[in-house]
């Protein structure tokens, strides 16, 4: 305990605010620094390495590894709408809809669907309490699926 601070309880607030909150390590690390920045500078980064150590390795995923013939499906579906598609940034990031797909004989495909529209403010990452999607992308979104499931169903009864 330092300055009548209990750092244990401190780290317990800060890991349950990851864990059942969903927010981010870093953000949730910086928002209860920030609260007790009077505590010495080798306490604060103790914390910070604990928090960090402890959620290292909280959850090991598969790779989110997109079935071919459904990314083509969906690839045509996404051009029938008349959207753009994006093939986004390989990331090293966990998404744990890879557990479906690795779990199961039934191919799988995970899109990202685009909502961001500066014009509207809709520039907030889907994290963020500030998050508000660009709703007509919603509807290219349901649409895209929609065109999606039709032709996998297609394109798999005939394998």
């Amino acid at each position: 305990m330092t300055n009548g601070i209990n750092t244990r309880e401190l780290i317990l607030q800060i890991l349950l605010e990851i864990e059942e909150e969903g927010k981010h390590s870093h953000i949730a690390i910086r928002n209860a620094l920030s609260k007790y920045q009077f505590l010495p500078k080798q306490e604060r980064a103790f914390i910070t390495r604990v928090c960090e150590g402890t959620l290292e390795y909280l959850y090991e995923l598969a790779v989110t590894d997109n079935n071919p013939v459904l990314y083509d499906i969906a690839h045509a579906a996404v051009c029938d709408t008349g959207a753009e598609p994006v093939d986004p940034i390989p990331s090293t990031g966990g998404e744990d809809f890879s557990v479906f797909t690795s779990q199961s004989d039934v191919p799988g495909f995970f899109y990202w669907l685009g909502v961001r529209n500066p014009d509207k403010d809709c520039v907030y990452s889907w994290h963020s309490p500030h998050f508000k999607a660009d709703e007509p992308a919603i509807a290219i979104g349901a649409g895209t699926y929609a065109m999606s499931v039709f032709e996998a169903v297609d394109a798999l009864a005939k394998k």
